[in-house]
């Protein structure tokens, strides 16, 4: 059985995360000298229950006269992620995240305002409070992992199969950016508050048979949305079909064996919020990988990067219709 002060050091947690549970807390209060085993097994899952609900819908974004997006280029100029030759993939994601905003930038789109997370004073200043991140992180982890009562269900990290794929090995820096961020998009309210979040990356892959400096054998893009338990799972997989069905028009799903479903669950992700961190629909997309001769001439600019950011655009602009 549960124990009363267990319960409460979920509630303490939940208050400090800012989880709006000081209804709940009435109730434990009042049910202080309760032993019963199913008393107590019910009161926590009526708080994991509450943990892991959708808290913005489909039509809530819909009905919204602006919408604000905030835009994520992955990586750090210090830590660029993938690089093939001399190209890196910090610089791939910047000059894309560049052309959205450009493609959102015109009169007919004045509802929507584009915001670059590198761009962003508000957020810069933020993500310099680490005790405060720290905090969040472990907050979240905690509740989550105190819900966690069935091992099919762990949030743990799993076992990667032959290939490594890019988007692993997080530097502690990055992981701490990323959890500030999503903590900062939870704080954001009024005419700040964060509606979408899409990241932007270029794919890429390691074995231990391939020269990183030689092109690999796979092609294509995908989405990666949250795992379906989590609060942003279903509006977030709208928006990722949605964007999927615009960009496939332009270029091929990705041909890695794990990616070829096109759009895919994951729970790991810090940016997709891992933990259940982020509540607002969110999509990472690896546009192709970085040796694709599509997009080897990225840096000089060419057809292809105009053509993917507005294939972007139109995704987003028919999720929210």
């Amino acid at each position: 059985m549960k124990s009363f002060l267990q319960s409460i050091v979920i509630l303490l947690t939940a208050a400090v995360l800012g989880l709006g549970l000081s209804s709940a807390l009435g109730k434990y209060r009042d049910s202080q000298y309760q032993t019963k085993e199913k008393e107590d097994v019910y009161e926590v899952e009526d708080l994991k229950k509450f943990f892991y609900e959708e808290k913005i819908t489909h039509n809530d974004l819909r009905k919204k006269e602006k919408i604000n997006i905030l835009l994520i280029p992955g990586h750090t100029n210090e830590h660029p992620g993938s690089e093939y030759l001399d190209i890196r993939e910090f610089d791939l994601n910047n000059l894309v995240a560049q052309e959205i905003e450009k493609q959102f930038s015109y009169k007919e789109y004045k509802n929507i305002k584009v915001i670059n997370a590198f761009d962003n004073k508000d957020l810069q200043e933020f993500l310099s409070d680490e005790k405060t991140i720290q905090d969040f992180r472990l907050g979240y982890q905690r509740l989550a992992n105190y819900f966690r009562n069935d091992p099919k269900d762990s949030l743990e990290q799993e076992k990667g199969e032959e290939l490594d794929i890019s988007h692993s090995n997080t530097p502690p820096e990055i992981i701490q950016m990323l959890y500030g961020i999503n903590q900062w998009i939870g704080k954001s309210e009024g005419e700040n508050e964060i509606d979408i979040v899409i990241h932007v990356h270029f794919n890429n892959y390691f074995d231990k048979e391939r020269d990183k400096n030689k092109k690999g054998e796979y092609e294509g893009f995908a989405i990666y949305i949250p795992d379906q338990k989590f609060s942003n799972y279903s509006t977030s997989k709208v928006l990722a079909e949605s964007v999927h069905s615009k960009l496939s028009l332009s270029l091929g799903t990705s041909t890695l064996p794990s990616e070829e479903e096109g759009i895919i669950e994951n729970k790991e992700l810090i940016a997709l919020g891992a933990f259940n961190t982020l509540k607002v629909p969110v999509i990472l997309i690896e546009y192709g990988f970085i040796y694709e001769d599509q997009f080897s001439d990225l840096n000089k600019g060419s057809e292809i990067l105009e053509e993917i950011s507005q294939k972007t655009k139109e995704g987003i602009i028919g999720f929210l219709k």
